[in-house]
């Protein structure tokens, strides 16, 4: 008798059956595709994670008393945080419950989940679906605050030399510009670094470092761009 045979008489004699075939490949179908699912809803978190790190604009925020991992938190919705966290341990749980999956460690199961989430992350990062994502958000959840509400937070602090807008005129040495309350400042410009990429037409929106002067006006020392890396961004970010 072979071994097969003796662990069918064993399971028949104590009453069992086989799981059909096809429940079997179902619930391995299932356990994929909560795998995948908590991949690429990691992926999604992790995009935004890098999405809040390119906003923190560490060159202009070295200007205020907070250390670089403190920026990026302030960004950061922790909602995605969390929820890497978590989806990653889905997919490690449900990997783990995958045919031959027995053969892989935890530890190696968990470093295949983070390069999956993060290569995925990373493209859907520089297509721009992060800074989408975040606006859909932002707008249709209410318990939820984007980057970009995050960001004008951060930057509209007038009293600590910190102020963006829109510029609605712009000469050699003055720019009038509205902030995100529809007041108009007159900001001196004479002394400051602009950021080769800035046009200073109006309808740009731009973060100035300076220092307030009156109750409207200010003393720029450093004028940059909303957006960050694209020269029409600001207008785009808005």
């Amino acid at each position: 008798m072979t071994n097969y045979q003796k662990l069918e008489e064993r399971l028949r004699n104590e009453g069992m059956k086989p799981i059909p075939k096809w429940i079997f490949s179902l619930r391995q179908t299932f356990v994929w595709a909560l795998f995948l699912g908590s991949v690429v809803t990691g992926a999604i978190g992790f995009s935004i994670i890098l999405y809040a790190v390119q906003q923190a604009d560490f060159s202009l925020l070295s200007h205020i008393t907070h250390s670089p991992m403190e920026k990026i938190l302030a960004l950061i919705p922790l909602v995605w945080l969390a929820g890497v966290i978590v989806f990653l341990a889905l997919a490690i749980t449900a990997y783990r419950h995958t045919w031959k999956a027995y053969k892989f460690s935890p530890l190696y199961i968990f470093f295949i989940s983070v390069l999956l989430s993060m290569a995925t992350g990373t493209l859907f990062f520089i297509s721009g679906g992060a800074r989408q994502l975040d606006k859909v958000f932002d707008a249709t959840l209410s318990v939820y605050e984007g980057i970009e509400e995050k960001k004008s937070q951060m930057w509209y602090n007038p009293d600590k030399g910190l102020l963006y807008g829109d510029i609605m005129s712009a000469e050699s040495k003055n720019l009038v510009l509205k902030d995100k309350n529809g007041v108009e400042w007159q900001i001196s410009i004479q002394d400051a670094f602009a950021a080769p990429i800035l046009t200073l037409e109006p309808g740009e929106k731009i973060k100035i470092i300076g220092k307030r002067t009156g109750d409207h006006t200010f003393d720029a020392s450093e004028l940059r761009p909303w957006g960050g890396h694209h020269g029409k961004a600001g207008r785009d970010n808005r």
